[in-house]
């Protein structure tokens, strides 16, 4: 995927009373209110944070140490080739570390990076603008390839691909591109997704190299955020189900769609962030951290709580949701598949890794990125292919014919339930206190059928 038009509109550069020049990312908060621009705390206090901020706007800042927020410009470079200003509502920094958060009026024409530690060998990005590019009109933006060092408590080095000072052979002018940059976020790309990683400070040590650079981790921004009671960096994809409605069912016929839109948009309480709180990396399977900002993962958690909410005749909030979850008992697992889509392989590579995880009974729920053909298989279809793997299972100390240890489990794909849905017809009936009568009793017979 190509990251160059999200790095565009995430990029800032941040001016304060025409002293200090550097950059900034933009991320959205969880607010109606403003947008954050995360930047390094020297940006706007100095190299030593000599610089005070004055919150008091009648109190006269032209005493060069003392800023307030109408000292301070943000600007971005918008698809124009134009500068942007945006106004700045307030600023806070860190107790002791070069970072700082400045509140501006919000943008809404972008879509926030998740924030994520380093990993060993990650290929990296810094976005921001370096005051020697400011003259090229065409972008003076620049993305610089990095690569990830070594992580300190507070932050990470990395390594860029060629030095940020060099000597220009034309004119043997040493050129800084780090100049400017500072406050840059730094990212690392996936497939689908751009997570931001650090903050650029400075050289690691600018004595003996021009290519190992400081950043401050991300996550130590929330620090800050706690600090002043406002929201904490999430994406907002993960902060509310109620932006994953429309994307659940619109490949549902549209009547069906409208009563279970209606159903969904009663879970107030329960949010992404919770789920991945409780289930971490048993989100997937196989286990690991995948891609937190897929929509189609989203929208199956949507669909399952609206599915159990309208069989149990409740709506689950938060606790019950996680004691149910954490329950040996509980009736049905959810699980996004990221590396099969056929029930029968997915059922098989269950059995093989995660045996003891699964239930004695129930059902396994499944979501994946492509829909198979066939979408449930009964307890009996599970039992059929097992011999497949007994030998395997039995190295390990599974014995799948044990009485005392053998798995009773059917395997539903999320999607089975909407096949059900407009098998019925229910689209046909106008009246909608009955169709919504109709669908619920759908889906409490189809929650019975697969889990028994």
């Amino acid at each position: 995927m190509d990251f160059s038009e999200q790095y565009r509109k995430l990029s800032v550069k941040v001016t304060c009373k025409d002293i200090f020049i550097g950059s900034g990312c933009l991320f959205q908060a969880d607010s109606d209110e403003y947008t954050y621009v995360i930047t390094a705390k020297h940006c706007l206090e100095g190299e030593d944070f000599s610089y005070e901020f004055i919150e008091d706007l009648t109190v006269n800042t032209d005493d060069v140490y003392k800023f307030n927020i109408n000292d301070i410009k943000v600007e971005r470079f918008n698809d124009n080739r134009e500068w942007t200003s945006y106004a700045v509502k307030n600023y806070f920094s860190h107790n002791s570390l070069d970072l700082a958060v400045l509140l501006v009026e919000k943008y809404c024409d972008f879509d926030s990076p998740m924030i994520d530690e380093c990993r060993g060998n990650d290929e990296l990005i810094i976005s921001g603008f370096p005051s020697e590019m400011e003259e090229i009109l065409e972008n003076p933006k620049e993305n610089i390839q990095c690569r990830f060092i070594e992580t300190t408590i507070d932050g990470i080095y990395v390594k860029t691909n060629v030095p940020l000072v060099k000597k220009d052979e034309k004119t043997d002018k040493l050129i800084d591109y780090a100049d400017g940059l500072s406050g840059s976020g730094i990212y690392r790309e996936s497939e689908e997704s751009l997570f931001l990683i650090g903050i650029f400070t400075g050289f690691k040590d600018e004595r003996l190299s021009y290519d190992e650079l400081e950043a401050i981790k991300i996550n130590l921004v929330n620090e800050i955020l706690e600090n002043y009671s406002l929201p904490l960096l999430y994406n907002p994809k993960l902060t509310s189900f109620s932006v994953h409605v429309d994307n659940a069912y619109k490949a549902t016929p549209i009547k069906i769609a409208y009563e279970l839109k209606k159903f969904s948009n009663s879970i107030q309480d329960i949010s992404p962030l919770d789920i991945i709180s409780i289930l971490g990396s048993r989100i997937f399977f196989p286990y690991g951290k995948e891609n937190l900002l897929n929509d189609k993962l989203w929208s199956s958690w949507l669909k399952v709580i609206t599915y159990l909410n309208i069989y149990y005749e409740v709506s689950i909030d938060r606790e019950e949701f996680k004691n149910y979850v954490s329950a040996p008992q509980c009736k049905f697992k959810h699980y996004y598949c990221t590396k099969y889509d056929r029930l029968e392989q997915i059922v098989k590579a269950m059995y093989k890794t995660i045996y003891n995880d699964l239930n004695k009974e129930g059902c396994i729920l499944i979501s994946t990125n492509e829909v198979p053909d066939k979408k449930y298989l009964k307890k009996e279809r599970v039992s059929r292919i097992l011999p497949d793997i007994a030998d395997e299972l039995l190295e390990q100390g599974i014995d799948i014919y044990n009485p005392q240890t053998r798995k009773n489990l059917s395997c539903v794909h999320i999607n089975y339930f909407q096949q059900i849905l407009s098998d019925n017809d229910y689209d046909c009936i106008d009246d909608s206190n009955q169709r919504q009568r109709e669908i619920k009793q759908c889906i409490k017979e189809v929650v019975v059928s697969v889990a028994d």
